[in-house]
């Protein structure tokens, strides 16, 4: 675009008309329609190509913004500076009807410690971000006493969000479901278990049974050989029962 070659632009607003760019080396440049002296250039007449607000020069600008029919300017120091129509007030120069060619600072906020940490241009309004109050006046007691009222309740919530997170968390401490992990182990615990008596059941049969066909004369000799079957029936199958269990799916349980 011609007029911004040579710049690098890190801010643009676009009013009805005309539009306002912010540089990086904090020059502002606006074209467009200059009717009213939207543009701040000092006149009425038209720009084709961005052209550079000279007024400006002497401030460092962080912020623009273009209205329908006038644009504000921020600077680093949190002043404002307004320009362009002023029919409904919108510059807030005190002068309705009033057209500001040159970007000129609000009567209001001159010698105030307030300071403008932004701005936005509106159609036929301004709004303006403060980081205090300017006038006691403009605070009225009802204000603050509904504006106290919102804070406190606010505080009172969080408060008491807290302290039922912190109830939930006490109570869930108490009574902890287990965990998929937990669940698992659990079940191959009890499916062990069970195939484990199952197996001593049989073995126990197997046992009375054998004891009942032992001759009397051969009994010494029957508890020794009697002793060796049951540790080897023992711990066969029980090996081969956890194998089993540690690779059985749990659809098979």
């Amino acid at each position: 675009m011609a007029g911004l070659a040579t710049h690098r632009v890190r801010r643009a607003s676009c009013g009805a008309l005309h539009t306002i760019f912010l540089t990086s080396t904090n020059a502002v440049l606006a074209c467009g329609c200059g009717s009213k002296g939207r543009l701040g250039l000092g006149g009425r007449a038209n720009a084709l190509t961005p052209q550079p607000v000279t007024s400006l020069a002497a401030h460092v600008i962080v912020q623009v913004s273009a209205g329908t029919t006038h644009s504000t300017f921020v600077t680093q120091a949190g002043v404002v500076l307004v320009c362009g129509d002023d029919g409904h007030g919108q510059l807030g120069v005190d002068g309705v009807g009033r057209t500001v060619l040159e970007p000129m600072q609000l009567p209001k906020l001159e010698g105030k410690r307030a300071k403008v940490i932004g701005a936005s241009s509106g159609g036929e309004h301004t709004a303006l971000l403060l980081d205090s109050v300017v006038d006691e006046d403009d605070v009225r007691a009802e204000q603050l006493h509904s504006a106290t009222a919102i804070v406190q309740k606010w505080i009172r919530g969080n408060l008491q969000r807290r302290v039922k997170d912190a109830s939930k968390v006490r109570r869930s401490g108490r009574s902890r479901k287990p965990n998929v992990r937990q669940r698992e182990e659990a079940a191959i615990v009890i499916q062990s278990a069970w195939r484990m008596h199952l197996q001593m059941i049989n073995f126990s049969a197997k046992l009375a049974k054998a004891d009942a066909s032992v001759p009397w004369e051969n009994e010494h000799g029957w508890a020794r050989a009697r002793a060796q079957f049951w540790a080897a029936v023992t711990a066969g199958p029980f090996a081969k029962a956890a194998e089993k269990s540690a690779s059985m799916p749990k659809s098979d349980w």
